[in-house]
């Protein structure tokens, strides 16, 4: 092929670089991402006792792990232990998020009449996949193509490789984190609204909405809304993952408690289930 006719390939493309802007306002908006996964069937039946009901996604459903080797099944195994007669439910789904899991709530609380507590075990899912600039392949910047046509498979940024980037991606970049915080927002906001619909729905109820953190998987910058002034009326915020951290070394965490693709091991939900029993013990939210 002439130098040319590739020159001129290389100038359309460029012209052609635009941005996939999201445009719907902060609202609620379902995630078609989350609505394929199927349900598995495995929350138990009530037996009549009060109930603990536990949300969440893989964390909470047990990804990885024996059914007995849960938070559910080990925070049941401390209730009994105490003296508590409480019967702990696990209705985790992996790969839900904040809609889902209201929807999951909302379909199951009516089986479990004599709810007491519902405990929100809370991930970032809301706020997944993400992609950086140069992997989002949703983000069709023809720039973009060359450049890893040029770079090949090997790493390394040459300096003819940085002046392209500087010189042809940094405007598309910049839409681009224009874009991503602008999603971040719309799901924050998403978030937000399913949790006061979740809160409100259970106040109705007198039941309070319990939400904590897995140890050393939070992301500050997504979930610090948890944390803000006009959550507090709405939930009760345990710092199980702040305690966890403080007290576990993160190498040690990373070795010895969870598994490879992530998750909790056994031992790493032993000593989730055990801090939450502490909290939920000392916050006197188990009467």
């Amino acid at each position: 092929m002439e130098p040319a006719p590739v020159l001129l390939a290389i100038v359309v493309m460029l012209a052609a670089c635009q941005s996939r802007a999201i445009q719907h306002p902060c609202g609620v908006v379902e995630d078609p991402w989350a609505q394929s996964i199927e349900l598995p069937h495995r929350a138990d039946p009530p037996d009549g006792r009060p109930v603990i009901l536990l949300l969440g996604d893989s964390f909470a459903y047990g990804f990885g792990v024996h059914r007995n080797e849960t938070v559910a099944a080990l925070l049941q195994n401390r209730l009994n232990a105490e003296g508590h007669d409480y019967q702990v439910v696990n209705l985790g789904v992996y790969g839900y998020n904040t809609p889902l899991v209201f929807q999951r709530l909302e379909y199951m609380l009516p089986k479990y009449p004599t709810t007491r507590i519902v405990s929100y075990e809370y991930f970032n899912n809301d706020f997944y996949p993400t992609t950086s600039f140069l992997s989002d392949s949703s983000y069709r910047t023809p720039g973009k193509t060359i450049y890893h046509l040029l770079r090949g498979r090997k790493g390394g940024e040459k300096p003819l490789l940085r002046w392209f980037r500087e010189r042809y991606l940094q405007e598309p970049y910049r839409l681009w984190m224009e874009d991503e915080n602008r999603a971040r927002a719309l799901r924050q906001c998403n978030v937000k609204d399913y949790l006061v619909r979740m809160s409100s729905h259970l106040r109705e109820r007198g039941i309070p909405l319990v939400v904590f953190l897995p140890p050393f998987h939070a992301d500050d910058e997504v979930e610090g809304f948890l944390r803000e002034d006009t959550m507090k009326p709405l939930i009760t915020l345990l710092p199980v993952r702040e305690t966890l951290e403080a007290t576990i070394p993160k190498e040690e965490y990373h070795g010895e408690y969870r598994l490879s693709d992530g998750h909790p091991n056994a031992e790493g939900q032993r000593h989730i289930a055990d801090e939450l029993f502490r909290q939920l013990s000392e916050g006197e939210l188990l009467p």
